[in-house]
């Protein structure tokens, strides 16, 4: 008799909020037309289906309170994402990607502060905080 996982083994772990996991990402604006008219650049959205969203636990919130990229402990969360799709934070403080998805209230759009790329395994370990700026 062989011994076999098969069935015993969970399949990646997903957060399903209400409205979806949604990723935008902006293109680079540029100045066009005569005098130099400002153009944003267009908005790119993508529905992520393999994410883990979490709340971030008092050590990391601690971190993001202290170096000044979150003010309360309760706008950070732990995002998995196991599709492939990695995530980047700014390196200026303006942000590069945003994700959109439901804290259980409203839909609301999160910054990406921290990163752990993995392509290799396709797996993206973020930290996200609730964005609250114009865009």
């Amino acid at each position: 008799m062989s011994l076999d996982f098969y069935g015993f083994v969970d399949p990646v772990i997903e957060s399903s909020p209400a409205g979806g996991v949604q990723l935008v990402t902006t293109a680079p604006g540029d100045y066009s037309g005569p005098g130099g008219t400002w153009v944003d650049g267009a908005e790119n959205i993508t529905d992520l289906p393999f994410v883990n969203i979490q709340q971030a636990d008092m050590r990391t919130a601690q971190y993001l309170m202290d170096n000044g990229m979150a003010t309360h402990a309760h706008d950070a969360r732990v995002v998995h994402v196991n599709d492939g799709t990695m995530l980047h934070p700014s390196d200026d403080g303006t942000y590069a990607q945003i994700l959109r998805f439901s804290d259980g209230d409203n839909m609301r759009e999160w910054k990406i502060t921290e990163a752990d790329n993995r392509p290799w395994r396709n797996y993206c370990r973020a930290i996200a905080v609730r964005y609250r700026g114009e865009r």
